[in-house]
C-alpha cells in the first residue's frame, strides 16, 4: 500500500490560492473587535477582585496585629496598647519596635501599598486605643471597618475573651 504524501504548503496553496499566506485586514479587524469586547468585560472584573483582595487583606493584617499585641500582653504580663489613628488609616502597637526598623514603632499606615484601604470607623469604647491587660482581655469590646473601593470588612473584638472575628459587609456603592 503506498500512501501519496502531500506538503502542507501545497494544500495551503489549493485551499487559498498561490502566494496567501497573511490575514486580511477584515480578518484582523475582526479580532481586534472581539479582543476589545473581551477586555470590556473584564477589566471591571479585574478592579472589583484587586479592592476585594485589599481590603480582605488590610483586615487580616489588623487582626494578626491585634492578636499580637494580645499575645505579647500576656507573654509579658504586662498591658500592650494598640493606637488606631482614623484620620490617617493608620495604628501603631505602643511600645513595640518595628522589627525591619529599630528605630519606628510597629504598626500599619492601611493607606499605603499592598493595601490602600481606609478606616471607615472605628468603635473601641469612645477611644482610639484598645488595651490589652497581663492575661489577654482588652479594656473594651468594639469594631473596626475597613473598606478599599466598594469592599468593606468589619473586624469585632469580644470585651469578654479578646476574641477577633472578622466579617464582610455587602457591597459598598461607591
Amino acid at each position: 500500500m503506498c500512501v501519496n504524501m502531500v506538503p502542507a504548503t501545497r494544500i495551503r496553496q489549493q485551499i487559498h490560492g498561490p502566494g496567501r499566506g497573511a490575514f486580511t485586514l477584515i480578518e484582523l479587524v475582526v479580532v481586534m473587535a472581539i479582543l476589545a469586547i473581551l477586555t470590556v468585560i473584564a477589566v471591571p472584573r479585574v478592579g472589583t477582585s484587586l479592592a476585594h483582595y485589599r481590603a480582605e487583606a488590610a483586615a487580616r493584617r489588623i487582626v494578626a496585629d491585634l492578636k499580637l499585641a494580645r499575645q505579647r500582653a500576656r507573654t509579658s504580663s504586662a498591658n500592650q496598647s494598640v493606637v488606631f489613628d482614623l484620620a490617617n488609616d493608620s495604628y501603631v502597637l505602643a511600645g513595640m519596635q518595628d522589627s525591619d526598623h529599630s528605630w519606628k514603632t510597629y504598626g500599619a499606615v492601611l493607606s499605603d501599598e499592598p493595601y490602600q484601604a481606609q478606616l471607615v470607623a472605628l468603635d473601641l469604647g469612645g477611644d482610639a486605643e484598645l488595651v490589652f491587660n497581663g492575661y489577654g482581655i482588652p479594656d473594651s469590646g468594639g469594631t473596626i471597618v475597613v473598606e478599599a473601593g466598594s469592599h468593606r470588612r468589619t473586624l469585632t473584638i469580644e470585651v469578654e475573651s479578646g476574641e477577633i472575628t472578622m466579617s464582610e459587609d455587602a457591597f459598598v456603592e461607591p
